[in-house]
């Protein structure tokens, strides 16, 4: 590396671009960047690593970069954008970066539509305490490391393969450019629907990866999850199969023997008979934790001490946003989870029910663009039936494009998941849309008794209304 070269991120206040910014700063290059809109906690994150950034996207700015990075939602339109055309300088998208600067020889990737973040931040935890130190990206804030990206000497890289398309001029999934020899597979239930308009199309991808794994290479799957068996028609590697303890046969299989609003104490059961822990875990959420079978069954394959796994687990933190508890004031729990799909938000209430079940939930849901398009609709039946009310706030603005499917709105989304929770909801309240913030927030303070749970689902921000929540219930029983 030739220290102080520079590069420029177009869109630097992701939460794995501002990891990746840094992580070059630490290579020895000069970093700046530009964004439309940069807030806590990533403005914090930038401002504490001295990494030098701006607001609005203004070529003047950018001074003469050797390199630029180029963000997922970056337009061909992007003023910046089309400055590094004009100018040639070399960019590229963040996968191809990561495919640079990161991947190793033994890259592990953890993919498919279920848990990639919290899994692949085990993986790296569990790598790291038996001094594997491994380069990694998760694509969230992780909490037993102090950055999202890091890359460093040794031989293995552990990242989260993502299916959405790498960029706007490439649509090619991310994890194409990770050269994966293992693979974690965690499921393949149709998502990004903006993307992958039929679930053909959202399998094909899957296909072309599992068919890149090599054969001296080792593929660690879900096989209870959605077009698992499917998937791997076509797998030149071994496969090793992961499950929940009682559901049928598997290499490798977790028994969770108890939980609490805390967590959860489980054991790993092998094969072969062997088996580790029981041990206390402090994240939430079952299905979450099925794909830690499937990290602990890869560990042992690749080498990994049975103690090192242990402590992994047990010291496991988590990743902000993952079912994260962001604060208990007088009993109410408020969650704050990245569950952006009705998929994901079935399962993300679904766990929590299983550590609060004699708790009301009260959730806040905002899903992805591409779950607000009306095929998604079938997708909600049944999706938050474990939640006793359910609110929508105002959604981000979603432009339709000439071709493109309408978006639902505000009101039509409450419609499909109040028609879609089934005759065994046990609320009276049913589903409310609220547009106003401040609305949504008295709403939640009244409703919420002691012993109860505010859920907040969705990826973004909420506009501060979690940390108004939180105030607000501590101000209504000061």
């Amino acid at each position: 590396m030739i220290e102080r070269k520079h590069v420029h991120f177009i869109g630097i206040c992701g939460t794995a671009m501002a990891p990746l910014a840094k992580a070059l700063r630490d290579q020895g290059w000069r970093v700046t960047g530009s964004d439309k809109g940069i807030f806590p906690p990533m403005s914090d994150y930038l401002k504490q690593n001295a990494i030098d950034f701006y607001v609005g996207f203004h070529p003047e700015r950018m001074g003469n970069p050797q390199l630029v990075v180029v963000g997922n939602y970056i337009g061909t339109s992007n003023p910046e954008y089309v400055a590094v055309r004009e100018r040639g300088i070399p960019f590229h998208s963040y996968p191809e970066i990561l495919s640079q600067f990161l991947i190793r020889h033994e890259s592990i990737i953890v993919a498919g539509t279920y848990g990639k973040t919290l899994t692949t931040a085990l993986l790296a935890w569990i790598w790291e305490m038996a001094d594997r130190r491994p380069s990694y990206m998760v694509g969230g804030l992780v909490r037993n490391f102090q950055d999202g990206v890091r890359i460093a000497d040794s031989q293995w890289s552990v990242v989260e393969g993502d299916e959405y398309p790498s960029s706007r001029w490439n649509l090619v999934p991310k994890f194409s450019y990770y050269r994966p020899k293992y693979v974690l597979l965690t499921g393949a239930a149709w998502d990004h629907a903006d993307v992958y308009t039929t679930e053909e199309s959202y399998l094909k991808v899957f296909n072309m990866l599992i068919r890149s794994i090599p054969p001296e290479g080792l593929i660690v799957a879900a096989m209870e999850r959605p077009h698992t068996s499917t998937v791997l028609e076509e797998a030149r590697a071994s496969v090793l199969s992961y499950n929940r303890r009682g559901e049928g046969y598997a290499d490798w299989s977790l028994e969770i023997l108890a939980r609490d609003k805390n967590g959860v104490t489980l054991t790993f059961h092998g094969a072969r008979g062997e088996t580790i822990g029981p041990c206390h875990c402090s994240v939430l959420g079952d299905l979450n934790l099925d794909h830690f079978a499937g990290a602990v069954g890869l560990a042992r394959y690749c080498g990994i001490p049975t103690d090192a796994i242990l402590r992994a687990v047990e010291t496991f933190k988590g990743v902000r946003r993952r079912m994260e508890v962001r604060g208990n004031i007088q009993e109410v729990t408020v969650v704050d989870d990245f569950a952006h799909s009705p998929a994901k938000a079935a399962t993300t209430l679904k766990g929590l029910r299983l550590h609060f079940p004699h708790s009301k939930i009260i959730a806040v849901f905002e899903p992805n663009v591409g779950n607000r398009v009306a095929s998604t609709e079938p997708l909600y039946q049944n999706a938050f039936r474990d939640a006793d009310v359910v609110m929508i706030p105002r959604l981000s603005i979603a432009k339709t494009g000439k071709d493109e499917e309408e978006r639902m709105d505000g009101v039509k989304l409450a419609t499909v998941i109040q028609a879609g929770r089934g005759s065994t909801s046990s609320s009276s309240k049913g589903v409310m849309y609220e547009p106003e913030d401040g609305t949504l927030v008295a709403r939640i303070t009244k409703i919420a008794q002691p012993g109860d749970v505010v859920v907040f689902m969705g990826s973004h921000g909420f506009r501060g209304m979690i940390e108004q929540t939180l105030t607000a219930l501590s101000s209504s029983r000061a």
